[in-house]
């Protein structure tokens, strides 16, 4: 092991050997500068620890990358996730992330980061360790997979390249290349490196090709401050420029056992007057993160402020309150549901905006920490750590060094001690609820819900929009006519129903079903306490609240749909939304929707379907084994009769078989004549 100590960053600003400008000057020894590549340009690459790098950095407009040698994504991915967590607090978040060494992927879902896309990536094959590169971009950026310029050969180049789709300037395209620096078999590091070379430029010489603007960014286990030194390096500098590229990092982006290194690059085409890099002081890994800020005008969409309704208790009170002062003799005194309807919801719906108005909610980091469980008091020794770390790097003592380790030990067990016991209480909170169980492990398990309602594009008759009322539109059509195309799929049968048919005495009816206030009370207490919002914002947890304040004007509108068989046109509004299934995201196939019901509707439906329920149960018209959906039943029911069915054949010292099948696969795949006949036996 390697006992040299480490060089103080002040030693490797102050020094020209650790200068990359400085070097190359040396090596391009002209004393006319305009035969330089770099001409005049300025070139910025600071050192700078996380807090300099939130003050300058803060609430930039550009276009932002950062590239990273992880070293195992898998093992550094909660220190990873909480840095960049931390820098987007604080306004300074990258939009493009590349990594280089991301090892071993065993499952990308749970190695997803709020705010980007989920991680894209190539590694290397099960049985072979390390190496692999990826991305992580903003979703607020649009991009598309340069498979064409994404060369992979493991231990010699591997590389994955996206390019960044921006409405308003030209696109960029973004490469994370990784250059193995370990041995190869039947090949010398020599012959390693010049392959390394060719396929880059064979890279270079095809975004050139389509004058594309380019940023390649990675660990190229080149150390460029040898330009003077070592041929091979010489050669790889002079190539890069060759193709109208320039190196951009000038500083040693890798400090260890008393070695400093520039194998870090970005290198671009991207030719202008100023570049403006840093190198961030942190030790995820024994790389320092590299952060480039892009010369195009950032054309992502900005955070939105939040419209939201303040339901605090105080408000509640008063609405319930001016709710209770109202007589709505205008409705009672009506006799035509639609009108009575009508009057009732132009009432609530101003009551209800005047006393829970949409007010505007901003992104305020002192509210918005990274987690639920990440609490103040780990924010203030995050930032004690990160000084520690910050002093370990200026000034490499062996006080210092140790001094950062132990704290940040300490830290690490604080780390995960929280987060177990966030997450173990919060399970025990919902251990009864199956849904809000399973969103607890999601959340556990960093796993991204990809079902979302958020569509940017749509295919509509082979043509690609975004136009959101055309989409809106084609999701209208979709879905309105869904089950008539479902119900011409299926096949007609002559066969008769497998029904006993009855003669009722009496029919089903609801003109004499009379509604008490008492029964809505009732009703409405039972319901879950929801609160998603329908068309007009009103939740059933709302209902529940006021509900003694509005029972009477409901019972008259409910009595008279009852009594009249009219259905009024306001319960008959959802709001709809398509919630992504799987495949291409731009297939409307590939959609469902979720409609959110008028919330008073709700009631009215559970008041129908207990006279409905009671009715049937009454006239006993269900099967026996009917379990679905029915009071008193379960899933577990018709288990316990198919296995008492079984029990019973081999007491009897029969022959027991069990056909299970998908339904719906059969009837597409098979003869349907034969098929119903063997239904039939």
């Amino acid at each position: 092991m390697d006992n040299r100590p480490e060089i103080p960053l002040d030693s490797l600003l102050n020094n020209p050997d650790y200068n990359f400008l400085q070097q190359f000057s040396n090596f391009f020894d002209n004393d006319d500068d305009d035969l330089s590549p770099y001409g005049e340009c300025l070139i910025t690459c600071d050192y700078l620890d996380e807090e300099q790098f939130a003050v300058k950095y803060s609430n930039n407009e550009n276009l932002t990358c950062l590239s990273v040698n992880i070293q195992s994504l898998q093992s550094k991915f909660n220190e990873f996730s909480e840095f960049i967590s931390q820098i987007t607090i604080k306004k300074c978040k990258p939009d493009i992330i590349a990594l280089q060494e991301l090892w071993t992927i065993n499952d990308a879902d749970v190695l997803s980061l709020k705010g980007y896309h989920q991680l894209i990536f190539k590694s290397r094959s099960p049985k072979t360790q390390g190496g692999g590169v990826g991305f992580y971009i903003s979703e607020k950026l649009k991009f598309k997979m340069r498979h064409d310029l994404s060369f992979f050969t493991e231990k010699i180049y591997e590389s994955i390249f996206i390019e960044i789709l921006l409405p308003k300037s030209k696109n960029i395209v973004i490469g994370s290349i990784y250059r193995p620096n370990s041995a190869y078999v039947d090949m010398t590091s020599t012959e390693q490196l010049s392959v390394f070379n060719e396929t880059l430029l064979h890279t270079m010489s095809l975004i050139n090709n389509e004058n594309l603007v380019a940023y390649l960014l990675g660990d190229f286990n080149i150390d460029v401050l040898k330009i003077n030194d070592h041929q091979p390096t010489s050669n790889y500098i002079e190539n890069v420029f060759s193709m109208g590229f320039l190196q951009l990092i000038t500083k040693p982006t890798r400090c260890i056992n008393g070695h400093a290194s520039l194998i870090d690059h970005v290198l671009t085409n991207d030719l202008k007057n100023e570049y403006n890099s840093c190198i961030i002081i942190n030790r995820i890994s024994d790389h320092f993160p590299i952060f480039h800020v892009i010369s195009a005008k950032n054309d992502k969409v900005t955070q939105k402020p939040v419209y939201k309704r303040n339901f605090c208790n105080a408000n509640v009170e008063r609405f319930n309150e001016t709710l209770r002062n109202l007589y709505w003799r205008d409705i009672l005194d009506c006799e035509d549901p639609q009108t009575c309807s009508d009057s009732f919801y132009s009432t609530f719906i101003d009551l209800f905006n005047l006393h829970f108005p949409l007010k505007m909610f901003k992104f305020n980091k002192n509210f918005h920490k990274k987690e639920s469980w990440f609490s103040n008091g780990l924010l203030t020794s995050r930032s004690q750590k990160i000084k520690l770390c910050t002093a370990s790097i200026r000034d490499p003592t062996l006080f210092n060094i140790n001094a950062y380790k132990m704290y940040r030990n300490i830290y690490n067990r604080l780390l995960k001690a929280s987060k177990k016991i966030y997450f173990e209480e919060k399970l025990s909170l919902h251990k009864s609820d199956l849904r809000k169980t399973w969103q607890t492990l999601r959340e556990a398990t960093g796993k991204l819900n990809d079902k979302s309602s958020i569509v940017e594009s749509l295919l509509i008759n082979n043509v690609l929009s975004n136009d959101k009322n055309k989409m809106a539109d084609a999701f209208n059509e979709h879905f309105t006519s869904m089950a008539g195309k479902i119900a011409e799929k299926i096949v007609p049968t002559d066969r008769p129903p497998d029904l006993n048919h009855k003669i009722f005495n009496c029919l089903f009816t609801t003109s004499n079903a009379q509604i008490s206030t008492d029964e809505i009370v009732t009703l409405v207490k039972n319901l879950k306490p929801k609160t998603s919002l329908d068309m007009n914002g009103v939740s059933t947890s709302l209902i529940k609240k006021c509900i003694l304040s509005i029972c009477e004007p409901l019972r008259h509108i409910f009595n008279l749909s009852f009594t009249t068989g009219i259905v009024p046109k306001q319960f008959k509004v959802a709001k709809i939304i398509p919630i992504f299934k799987s495949g291409d995201k731009n297939s409307i196939d590939n959609y469902r929707p979720i409609s959110l019901l008028c919330s008073f509707s709700k009631i009215l439906e559970k008041l129908m379907a207990n006279r409905l329920t009671e009715y049937i149960v009454d006239n006993n018209i269900l099967s026996n084994s009917q379990f679905g959906f029915r009071k008193g039943h379960s899933t577990e029911h018709p288990m316990i009769l198919f296995l008492n069915k079984i029990a019973e054949s081999i007491t009897k010292k029969q022959t027991t078989i069990s056909i299970f099948c998908d339904l719906q696969k059969a009837f597409d795949t098979c003869d349907h004549k034969i098929l119903e006949t063997n239904f039939q036996i």
